[in-house]
């Protein structure tokens, strides 16, 4: 993983520092360096506003308890930040450049969902090749398939 508590990707990705998120919140800054440290928890109630201010859908709330985040929970994150982009961007007179603006944004958050996807893949092909790795006949037999299967890919076929 990566070792970073998902509040500092949070809030590196948001631009905000303690003093801020703790001045939404109401509470003294060091509170939520213990959050960060796993001394405690985010009390439930902080929670909710976190999601309320990261624009945090409630099934990804976890993402902001998580004290170091894979590459997945990375890219969920970024989604989270480019959809409340989307969502609270303002229209400027300029109909093509807002089109334009929006159409990025869109691209982003699918590349971020196709790259999820692809994370996702390489986990399950990881594991069949560790899991035959004690058979070494079966292990070069696969591990050759990849290896074809990677040249097919680069060679566009």
């Amino acid at each position: 993983g990566f070792c970073m508590h998902a509040l500092d990707y949070f809030f590196s990705l948001w631009k905000l520092k303690n003093k801020d998120v703790a001045e939404y919140l109401g509470i003294p800054a060091p509170q939520i360096n213990d959050w960060k440290k796993g001394r405690r928890p985010i009390p439930k109630h902080h929670l909710e506003k976190l999601c309320e201010l990261f624009n945090i859908p409630k099934e990804k709330s976890y993402l902001l308890q998580k004290e170091s985040l894979t590459k997945i929970d990375r890219l969920e994150i970024e989604i989270i930040l480019y959809k409340a982009k989307l969502k609270n961007f303002v229209e400027g007179d300029d109909e093509q450049i807002n089109k334009a603006i929006r159409m990025n944004f869109e691209a982003y958050i699918a590349a971020c969902e196709r790259n999820i996807e692809a994370l996702k893949v390489l986990k399950q092909l990881e594991d069949e090749l560790f899991g035959c790795s004690h058979v070494p006949q079966l292990f070069y037999k696969n591990l050759e398939k990849v290896k074809c299967l990677i040249e097919e890919i680069k060679n566009g076929m």
